[in-house]
């Protein structure tokens, strides 16, 4: 699962490839609304308190999350204690920037 911020808002075409090579679904933070059009269909649209109660249960579910340019605040992803299951596995990576700069090398 694909999790979006608005750290990646300046790379809107990098992260749809990433999402769409990798057939990732994607969810995205406030800030990072539109990365994906709602129609989309790897889109789950806005997670967290303000967004789509299904986005939330399948972050539960999740076994990799690649987390681009979003922090873990607690209006994203609630309230980290022993009751919610987190991924197995995550990465992740506050700035795009150095991921471009790295992705463009040939």
């Amino acid at each position: 699962m694909l999790y979006l911020g608005g750290g990646v808002i300046n790379a809107p075409a990098r992260v749809r490839e990433l999402a769409e090579k990798a057939q990732l679904p994607t969810t995205m933070t406030l800030m990072a609304l539109g990365m994906l059009p709602k129609a989309h269909p790897l889109s789950l649209g806005m997670l967290g308190m303000h967004g789509v109660r299904s986005t939330n249960y399948i972050l539960q579910e999740a076994d990799l999350l690649i987390v681009l340019g979003a922090r873990f605040d607690d209006r994203a992803i609630g309230k980290t204690s022993s009751s919610v299951r987190m991924p197995k596995l995550f990465m992740s990576i506050l700035t795009v920037q150095s991921w471009v700069k790295s992705s463009n090398r040939t």
